[in-house]
């Protein structure tokens, strides 16, 4: 079982975890130098999520302060130079990224595959010989150059998505008609049809390239 629950400025995930387990995760928004106390954690989630979902104030209220972990996640800019001479970074060391889409582990891996692809074709041009430092240099260069593009997308569309709990609006929040019951007539909020409208059609290829990965 895997639920997302998503509304303005709200985002929290509970999964099943075996053994009659469940794993869940509450996202707040915080400033970067905000102290992590040691104790409290459950009065801190309840205050972002206490009027909301029912579902999810349950599941926080039945679990135990000493379970509920504080972990900063730091949205860190994109490095456009992962080495220098004979020296190459990859996986997060190159390009953390927030974990919306829990690509940074599967981008590591591609890392490491395409790297040894680039040295390989390198060391297959002289198999006689070892490879020249300046040769080592400018297969970093080339493997830089191919992942960079895919990397880079990837980075971003994390970032979008984690900012997208920030506006997140399915309906307006005001009635078309005042003397009418607010809760009882909603209207789809304009942006949000076509947004919904869009993805229908560029989730399905956008996923294949996110999954399948680079050619």
């Amino acid at each position: 079982m895997y639920k997302a629950f998503i509304g303005r400025n709200h985002y929290f995930v509970a999964l099943d975890i075996g053994k009659k387990r469940m794993q869940w995760y509450a996202f707040s928004k915080e400033a970067n130098d905000s102290h992590i106390p040691s104790t409290g954690n459950k009065n801190k989630v309840l205050e972002a999520y206490g009027d909301w979902c029912d579902e999810v104030v349950r599941t926080i209220v039945n679990t135990e302060e000493h379970m509920i972990i504080r972990r900063p996640i730091h949205d860190i800019d994109m490095l456009h130079t992962w080495g220098k001479g004979r020296v190459i970074l990859l996986g997060d060391a190159a390009h953390a990224m927030l974990p919306s889409l829990g690509q940074g582990g599967s981008l590591a891996i591609e890392d490491c595959y395409w790297l040894v692809t680039e040295l390989r074709n390198q060391a297959e041009k002289n198999p006689f010989s070892l490879v020249s430092l300046e040769d080592l240099t400018m297969v970093f260069r080339r493997f830089e150059k191919k992942r960079m593009f895919r990397v880079s997308t990837m980075h971003s569309i994390c970032r979008i998505t984690s900012a997208l709990t920030s506006f997140y609006s399915t309906h307006l929040n005001i009635s078309p008609l005042p003397f009418f019951n607010h809760s009882a007539i909603k209207v789809k909020h304009p942006s949000f049809i076509l947004s919904s409208t869009l993805l229908k059609f560029v989730l399905p290829k956008l996923m294949d390239w996110v999954v399948v990965g680079q050619e």
